[in-house]
């Protein structure tokens, strides 16, 4: 019995479940990441593919800690995606110009310099359709009980009616909530754009 408290009895637990049910709504759920994750020093968000390659991501998260305002500016620049073009064997200067194109936009889907199998590798979230993903997002709802922040990008030019097909969609397949971001639809307002590809200063 540790620390005193009551004996475990699973093999009771799991008769009372059985016979009672149970009155917990959700059991597993998947916390929001993207800020934490850049905080931690990773690569990646779990469901969410990586925003951008490069770019600035401004949150309140840490901001009280530096007394330098309500807002504080991560600057994230992708570790792994300068080891891999080390690593392939790119000179310094070939990688200099490769991470200014790809900070400008954040993706290196259209930098012909890169690589084929590491732009196949390194897919960001304006590299991918609206429909995958949604399709991600379910694959996962179905194993979880609570919604998922996960966020829908779409592109600047999308209209109302590609968000209401997207939601459409997203309840069709059994999602319990949906977050969506139009690219550059925050860039002027004083909350700061929460992922806008951006150079590093």
């Amino acid at each position: 019995m540790p620390l005193g408290g009551p004996r475990w009895r699973g093999d009771q637990l799991m008769a009372d479940l059985k016979e009672y049910g149970i009155r917990n709504s959700y059991q597993t759920t998947i916390q929001p990441t993207g800020a934490i994750a850049i905080i931690a020093d990773l690569e990646g968000y779990g469901c969410e593919p990586v925003f951008a390659l490069s770019y600035v991501l401004r949150t309140r998260e840490g901001a009280e800690e530096k007394n330098e305002g309500d807002w504080n500016e991560l600057y994230y620049a992708s570790r792994l995606f300068r080891e891999a073009l080390e690593q392939y064997g790119l000179s310094e200067q070939e990688r200099h110009a490769i991470l200014q194109r790809v900070a400008a936009t954040g993706s290196c889907r259209n930098v012909e310099l890169v690589p084929e199998e590491i732009r196949k590798v390194f897919v960001v979230s304006g590299d991918i359709s609206v429909e995958q993903h949604v399709m991600m997002q379910a694959a996962l709802q179905a194993f979880t009980d609570n919604a998922i922040s996960k966020t829908i990008n779409f592109p600047a030019d999308a209209s109302l009616d590609d968000v209401r097909k997207a939601y459409f969609d997203g309840w069709k397949r059994g999602l319990k909530g949906m977050t969506v971001y139009v690219t550059g639809s925050r860039k002027d307002r004083s909350a700061g754009d929460p992922g806008n590809p951006g150079p590093r200063p």
